[in-house]
């Protein structure tokens, strides 16, 4: 970050705990910056999502995060979103359809509480305490489930007992605690791993090739056009564009295949 970072007050940099970087789609950069106390926007497009002035010397404090700490944080297309250790979900975008009117909307509702959440390049995922699966954004290729953008009210996805989520530009995946993944939305290249090139507007059961794996999933990801799959015994699977083992002649894999990392 030294070339990005070069204005900013020297004395500010050993503060910083953690830092995220927001790319938009014109390639212009903006920052979070977490301190032990406080959370600060840094960059002109972030600054105004937020009403701030941006100073190249000095990153603006935000507020609303005051004493709050950050578990993660994660963006897509002109907006950005923040989960907080205390379950609640805030969102800034320059966007209007969002409707944040230049602050930090809050997300949660009532009792709710997240645990995890994730960014498409219109959408995003919000995994409840409960293991409930929630969906807000655009809805383009089914990725919020049903035929309607919700920018607004969130859309409980239908899926429960899920302890992994992930994005991808127009896809999503889901892991339950019964080692179970259930994908939808875009599927261009097969990144569903469902066998065909079929959009589904609902999370349809990822079944592996040899119908069964010998280990637990630990973790589950998403690229732009492809998925991958990381299997506790150390073996990855992936599907979807360039997925396919490179001595063979179809590139895109339509269902789970392992990679050859030996």
């Amino acid at each position: 970050f030294r070339n990005d970072l070069r204005d900013i007050d020297p004395e500010f940099i050993p503060n910083i705990v953690s830092i995220f970087k927001i790319t938009n789609t014109n390639k212009k950069f903006s920052y979070l910056f977490m301190t032990n106390d406080n959370t600060y926007g840094y960059g002109d497009e972030l600054c105004k999502w937020l009403s701030l002035q941006h100073d190249p010397k000095r990153p603006q404090q935000i507020d609303i995060l005051n004493d709050k700490k950050i578990i993660q944080v994660d963006s897509g297309e002109d907006f950005v979103v923040v989960l907080t250790d205390d379950g609640l979900v805030y969102l800034a975008s320059g966007n209007s359809r969002w409707q944040t009117n230049n602050t930090l909307r809050l997300i949660s509702t009532g009792n709710d509480r997240f645990e995890m959440i994730a960014c498409g390049c219109l959408h995003f995922l919000l995994l409840r305490q409960d293991g409930t699966v929630f969906a807000l954004g655009d809805n383009c290729y089914g990725v919020l489930t049903g035929n309607s953008d919700s920018h607004v009210t969130l859309v409980n996805t239908g899926l429960n007992n899920v302890k992994i989520i992930a994005c991808g530009g127009f896809h999503n995946l889901a892991l339950t605690n019964t080692n179970e993944i259930y994908s939808w939305g875009y599927n261009n290249y097969g990144q569903l791993g469902l066998g065909d090139t079929n959009v589904r507007r609902t999370p349809s059961l990822v079944s592996f090739p040899d119908g069964s794996i010998n280990s637990q999933i630990k973790n589950i990801v998403a690229g732009m056009w492809h998925s991958l799959f990381l299997l506790e015994d150390g073996q990855i699977f992936g599907c979807g564009y360039g997925q396919h083992p490179i001595n063979d002649n179809e590139q895109d894999a339509k269902v789970p295949t392992k990679i050859p990392i030996e």
